[in-house]
């Protein structure tokens, strides 16, 4: 190869070097994600977030937008990369964009009703009727399930390699169960309550006085008895499936034996948990409690509170129109956001943890984003 020549003429003016040009300011990656239900496949309300509470007393949480879709919801928040997802008892599901809430599609569905929450996979969103499974994908939706005659979806949908729902008859008290394995159908007397928690030991759910746990890879059904009606809180955590009993105390499953907790909480109305703490809500505020059952803390109220959402550095707390939002650091710190709905009696129905920002949802609609980093100026 020629050596390369470079002619220079003496007489030039010499030419200062060039700047190479700026590099370009890095954008983010976005990745697709998953969303569940209650925070993770085990219905703890555990959400995986960086988010953080604010570090010092210069900054604080204030609700950075809302928007008022004047619907009415009863189920869960979904999220992908980019937007919310919303399915309302109307027959509507929403795609809302993550930044600006602005509705970037709407899809209506006659005759539908969504109460119960669907998933997202991979930024797919799966939302089932009691009759039909919808994927909502590229602001696209398509019908990809409908049910046999005479069976309702009746749960929340999960995830374990494959979609986990339940199927129920209540004429011929029969179930079809959906599972890692398959299919399978069986007697079901009382029809299932809340969802599908997936556990170690397989997929777990609550009918009557019965709980139930579907193995994952030969779809055996084992059921155990537990001579009281759960209030139907359920979650998996520390290879333990935890339900309450009666709304007062908390009983868990373990190696094919019930055995009771040491936690008991009166007027009980949720629970979750962060892997270290079980966190339980009541008619009159709520507390947090060790895995042997030691209560580490407290919170009187005079309405009813309702744990919502957990990460590894805030626990998310409804009550009324109201939301605490405490630093899972340092308990006894908090702070609280007042989301205004339609009215006085419109309720936070759903709260969840993003990577960025607090999403919450009011039975008619009300979608507020919630950020941290308000500053608190000094006078």
């Amino acid at each position: 190869m020629p050596e390369k020549i470079i002619i220079s003429f003496d007489d030039e003016e010499e030419q200062p070097p060039q700047k190479p040009d700026a590099e370009p300011i890095p954008i983010e990656k976005i990745l697709p994600i998953d969303s569940y239900p209650e925070g993770s496949k085990n219905r703890d309300k555990f959400f995986r977030s960086d988010f953080e509470f604010p570090p010092d007393k210069e900054k604080s949480f204030y609700i950075r937008n809302s928007v008022e879709l004047k619907d009415r919801f009863l189920n869960s928040i979904l999220e992908t990369s980019r937007h919310i997802i919303l399915s309302s008892v109307t027959g509507s599901i929403y795609i809302i964009d993550k930044n600006t809430l602005s509705v970037d599609e709407k899809f209506n569905f006659k005759n539908e009703s969504f109460e119960k929450t669907g998933i997202v996979l991979n930024d797919v969103a799966y939302i089932n009727s009691p009759e039909k499974i919808y994927k909502i994908s590229d602001l696209s939706a398509d019908e990809v399930y409908s049910t046999p005659k005479g069976f309702y979806i009746w749960c929340d949908m999960n995830y374990d390699d494959k979609l986990i729902f339940i199927e129920y008859n209540p004429e011929s008290k029969k179930a079809n169960f959906h599972g890692f394995a398959g299919s399978i159908s069986f007697a079901l007397n009382s029809m299932p309550t809340g969802g599908i928690a997936v556990s170690d030991s397989g997929y777990a759910f609550i009918a009557g006085d019965e709980i139930y746990i579907i193995g994952r890879n030969n779809n055996t059904v084992n059921k155990f008895r537990l001579n009281f009606f759960p209030g139907g809180n359920l979650f998996y955590s520390a290879g333990k499936i935890f339900f309450d009993k009666n709304s007062e105390e908390i009983y868990f499953w373990e190696n094919d034996k019930i055995r009771y907790s040491g936690i008991k909480s009166q007027f009980m109305n949720s629970m979750g948990t962060n892997g270290k703490y079980i966190f339980t809500g009541n008619m009159n505020g709520w507390n947090a409690y060790s895995f042997t059952g030691n209560k580490i803390f407290s919170q009187d109220a005079n309405s009813p509170c309702m744990i919502r959402a957990i990460s590894d550095n805030i626990i998310c707390v409804s009550e009324d129109c109201g939301m605490l939002l405490h630093n899972m650091n340092r308990l006894t710190e908090s702070e609280i956001i007042y989301i205004n709905g339609e009215s006085a009696f419109d309720m936070i129905v759903s709260v969840l943890i993003s990577n960025r920002a607090i999403y919450s949802l009011t039975e008619s609609g009300t979608l507020a984003v919630i950020d941290n980093n308000k500053i608190n100026l000094k006078l």
